[in-house]
């Protein structure tokens, strides 16, 4: 998939996964919501939709923003908007075997805003995995729940 297909694909395949959550409006600063607490879903693949010497390292956005919009208004909200993220990281690259679509082969951390280091804009794959487990699809309700 290429990275804005992905990206689509992926915020929808967890609001399914997390069934109770509420999708948002595509320009406001955060992807689901239930009651108060908001959620960034980010994603990253081995595999790209171009031509690869070998596969991609997980980098994903966490950059503070100056805020968000409401509807059609800004409003002024410094730092990171949502309270959870889920970054979803595809790490099949096996041309012969890698699916996006399958939501067995997707690895998911899920980590509260305030342990992502404060100012940085993105953080690497392997930073993630010093801070949090992964989880699977079947597991990601439960890691967000606990989260």
């Amino acid at each position: 998939m290429v990275n804005a297909t992905r990206a689509n694909y992926v915020e929808y395949q967890i609001a399914a996964l997390l069934d109770d959550w509420e999708t948002v409006g595509d320009w406001d600063g955060w992807d689901l919501q239930r009651g108060d607490t908001r959620l960034e879903v980010k994603a990253a693949a081995a595999r790209q939709a171009w031509g690869q010497l070998g596969p991609s390292k997980g980098v994903f956005d966490i950059a503070p923003r100056d805020g968000h919009y409401k509807g059609n208004d800004w409003v002024v909200a410094p730092g990171r908007q949502a309270h959870i993220y889920v970054l979803a990281w595809h790490g099949e690259f096996d041309e012969s075997i890698c699916d996006q679509r399958d939501e067995s082969q997707w690895d998911y951390y899920v980590i509260r805003s305030n342990d992502l280091p404060e100012r940085q804009k993105t953080i690497s794959l392997g930073r993630i995995r010093q801070l949090v487990e992964p989880t699977n699809a079947a597991n990601l309700k439960d890691t967000v729940e606990r989260t």
